[in-house]
């Protein structure tokens, strides 16, 4: 069976009108999981550059070597002044991530950083700053004979702040990112070093 050109060409122009409404159709929803899949990759980011602050502070924090008040007074074995070290170590690195820490409008920080002692029931929190009755993280105030204080570092983040797409069709805009790290006091855990010289084998 043969096909007239003439009908080899409407089915021609027919399928080519198919495709172009196919394309009309499906582009707003391509364009929209395109978007999508860009605002989860951004979100997870973010996420991740907000853990990997929290751990730096709960590091910094661990070593009682560092203040997370800003009062000297509390910190009375140390020679530092009073300057929220481990929330500063958070601040760096959420700079040096490349996220902004101040309201653009009202230069405020956006984010806040909480230093937690569980063991010691002691909280300081940052910018707030309504000083513990000790520094949570001293090395005075930590237990020093086994290690055991709990140790936690919570930074919040919001993700308007870094967001890709307008509206909320992916992320709400009042979405936080709340992130807390736990640590351990590691301070001056004693290392029992054997000094004495072995006996030279038996030959």
């Amino acid at each position: 069976m043969r096909i007239s050109t003439r009908t080899s060409n409407r089915i021609q122009h027919r399928a080519g009108i198919a495709i172009v409404e196919t394309a009309v159709l499906l582009l707003p929803l391509f364009i929209f999981t395109l978007f999508g899949v860009w605002e989860l990759g951004r979100l997870l980011q973010t996420h991740q550059i907000v853990s990997n602050a929290a751990r730096e502070g709960a590091r910094q924090a661990s070593t009682g070597q560092r203040t997370s008040t800003g009062s000297a007074a509390l910190h009375p074995e140390l020679p530092y002044n009073g300057n929220f070290e481990v929330q500063k170590s958070v601040e760096n690195y959420l700079r040096n991530a490349g996220l902004s820490l101040n309201d653009p409008v009202t230069g405020n920080p956006i984010y806040t950083v909480r230093v937690q002692n569980v063991s010691k029931s002691l909280t300081s929190d940052y910018p707030v700053n309504t000083p513990p009755a000790a520094d949570p993280v001293s090395s005075s105030v930590q237990d020093i004979n086994n290690g055991a204080d709990v140790l936690l570092v919570t930074v919040t983040y919001p993700y308007s702040m870094v967001k890709w797409s307008p509206g909320q069709f992916f992320v709400p805009t009042n979405r936080m990112i709340t992130i807390t790290t736990k640590w351990y006091s590691l301070k001056d855990i004693p290392i029992v070093v054997d000094t004495s010289i072995p006996a030279a084998p038996i030959p």
